[in-house]
């Protein structure tokens, strides 16, 4: 029986596996990032805030990328549209897709991931996205909905790249508050809540080792001490508000400080 969402979240999850189906061959080179791949290893929240997103993030490898056919005119024989910016597709009911490359394989220029044989507007550049090209795993994708038998096994990004892209995010739009979701902290505490944390220092371990990922998994570890290691850390603020109403916010406030704690003093004890 398919699981029952949010009728947002389930249109999104509709265009991510019609953009997966757009992919075709190149599939082999996407990784599903953002909240839906959060959502696949932390699961049901335990703090009053289901799983729930309105669009889709892939992250494309360029090193595995095939020249041929051209991503661009795939995802616009699949009905996807140009969004306002490099790497942002639209497709069915306006719902958006990210196609993602991480900053530091991204070749030069400033927003446009540099693909050879594909367009500049197929992919944006990204910082901190570096660890999902090493902690990454096949999972299947299918759809929410009962009448959509499409299923799609593809790579998933880990939860400790999943932890340090989404740290990237938070502390990058800091000065910018217009541009800072709430959801993001509490995607932020779904994985340190679900995930334990000698899983997570094992993913941090593993992209710390490998150059393309060390310097952004050691950046993010700052990044989680100034907002969640403080109690009036901005993602610890961040999260009060997105679980207002639902839960309560001092409660979860307290349980995310604490998760922090344990994963930075983990990490400092192993050198990470």
């Amino acid at each position: 029986m398919a699981p029952q969402y949010e009728d947002e979240y389930v249109k999104a999850r509709t265009v991510l596996l019609d953009a997966l189906g757009a992919l075709g061959d190149h599939r082999s080179s996407a990784i599903l990032v953002g909240a839906q791949a959060i959502y696949i290893h932390a699961g049901e929240a335990t703090f009053g805030m289901a799983p729930y997103t309105t669009d889709a993030d892939i992250a494309i490898n360029p090193r595995s990328l095939n020249k041929k056919p051209p991503i661009e005119q795939a995802m616009k024989n699949a009905g996807f549209r140009h969004g306002e910016q490099p790497g942002i597709w639209l497709g069915t009911d306006n719902i958006q897709v990210d196609l993602l490359v991480p900053e530091s394989v991204g070749g030069p220029g400033r927003r446009s991931a540099r693909l050879e044989g594909h367009s500049k507007r197929t992919a944006r550049k990204v910082d901190g996205l570096e660890g999902v090209l090493v902690e990454n795993q096949i999972e299947t994708i299918s759809s929410f909905r009962a009448d959509d038998d499409r299923r799609f096994d593809i790579l998933v990004a880990g939860p400790a790249a999943l932890l340090v892209a989404k740290l990237y995010k938070v502390w990058e739009r800091r000065a910018e508050p217009r541009r800072l979701e709430n959801k993001d902290a509490a995607d932020i505490f779904r994985l340190l809540q679900a995930i334990p944390t000698d899983k997570l220092i094992a993913g941090l371990a593993k992209l710390r080792s490998d150059p393309i990922a060390a310097t952004v998994s050691a950046n993010a570890m700052d990044f989680l001490q100034r907002l969640f290691g403080e109690t009036e850390g901005l993602g610890i603020n961040l999260l009060r508000a997105a679980v207002e109403g639902l839960d309560d916010p001092d409660v979860a406030a307290a349980s995310c400080l604490e998760l922090a704690k344990d994963l930075i003093q983990a990490a400092n004890d192993l050198g990470l």
